[in-house]
């Protein structure tokens, strides 16, 4: 057993530490993981109400949401998660993914699975971006601009930004991938 710090336990430790809980955040999936708070899971009921009933991710997600609502998470977060499409070759439209029944039992569809750009995460009220090497490393590959052009251009407008804090497992001799948090102000 690897007891090494990971990263993203030692991130979580600061983004509860020193983001208020009310800025919105867009997570990159594969962590930190973030307890949602009131409005994270207000957004996620609304998500959920057009989802079917019963299939993999859903069928049990009314009653997470119902708990969480009558035992708020101490650090909840106003957070989204970006999911990775994974299982497919290339990128497809947010309601394409929803509309069929592979893509919504290959990866949970209570997530956003598309990045829009900076400037629309500013105007839609995100202030912080939360992501990690291991998310990015599948649009550094051969054919990554061709087959998921929006996510190529996500991590572009990223990189020209500089991160508000750098989480390096290297630098403690820990385990994870970097966790980067960037400010989008």
């Amino acid at each position: 057993m690897d007891s090494r710090e990971d990263s993203r336990t030692r991130a979580y430790a600061w983004i509860v530490t020193n983001l208020p809980s009310d800025a919105r955040i867009l997570l990159d999936e594969y962590g930190p993981i973030l307890q949602p708070g009131p409005a994270a899971v207000a957004r996620e009921r609304e998500r959920l109400e057009g989802l079917p009933e019963g299939e993999a991710f859903t069928r049990h997600q009314r009653a997470r949401l119902d708990l969480l609502d009558r035992h708020p998470a101490p650090d909840g977060m106003d957070f989204e998660e970006l999911a990775h499409p994974s299982w497919r070759s290339k990128e497809a439209d947010e309601a394409r993914l929803r509309r069929t029944l592979h893509s919504r039992s290959s990866s949970n569809p209570m997530k956003v699975r598309r990045p829009r750009t900076l400037d629309e995460y500013r105007a839609a009220g995100f202030r912080y971006v939360i992501t990690n090497t291991e998310a990015q490393s599948r649009y550094r590959q051969e054919g990554a601009e061709k087959a998921f052009p929006s996510f190529v251009r996500f991590y572009r407008e990223l990189e020209a930004l500089e991160p508000l804090v750098t989480v390096d497992p290297a630098e403690w001799r820990g385990k994870g991938p970097v966790v980067r948090v960037y400010d989008l102000r």
